[in-house]
């Protein structure tokens, strides 16, 4: 029994370090206030086509942003709560005009690309 609980301390001291080095490539905080079920529709050739997407309200940094997965069909609603993320694109137009998009880190260490689709006050 002890053996087995020293076994367990001693893998959780060695995956510490390589949860904290991810983990501080991903500086930015977000807290997810909402989340859902969305859908992004476009229309082609007279044709409407809908596809699902995750959509959370969230608060990244002092802002609040309106956030939409790029992943089809999401496997579910995500959790209300912090989160780590990483800023990937950021482009500022001098009509204020903005694209942003971060990679959120959910707690099992996977990552998810969203991008902003609005912004509150």
């Amino acid at each position: 029994m002890v053996k087995a609980a020293l076994a367990l301390v001693f893998v959780a001291l060695l995956s510490s370090p390589a949860s904290a080095q991810k983990g501080a490539s991903y500086p930015v905080k977000v807290h997810v206030s909402a989340s859902r079920i969305g859908y992004d529709c476009a229309v082609s050739r007279g044709n409407t086509a809908c596809e699902s997407v995750q959509q959370l309200t969230a608060v990244v940094d002092g802002v609040k942003y309106e956030l939409e997965s790029e992943t089809i069909l999401p496997r579910g609603v995500v959790a209300l709560g912090d989160y780590q993320a990483k800023l990937l694109e950021d482009e500022q137009k001098p009509t204020h005009e903005f694209k942003r998009a971060y990679e959120l880190m959910f707690p099992d260490g996977s990552t998810r690309k969203f991008r902003v689709i609005g912004q509150t006050e």
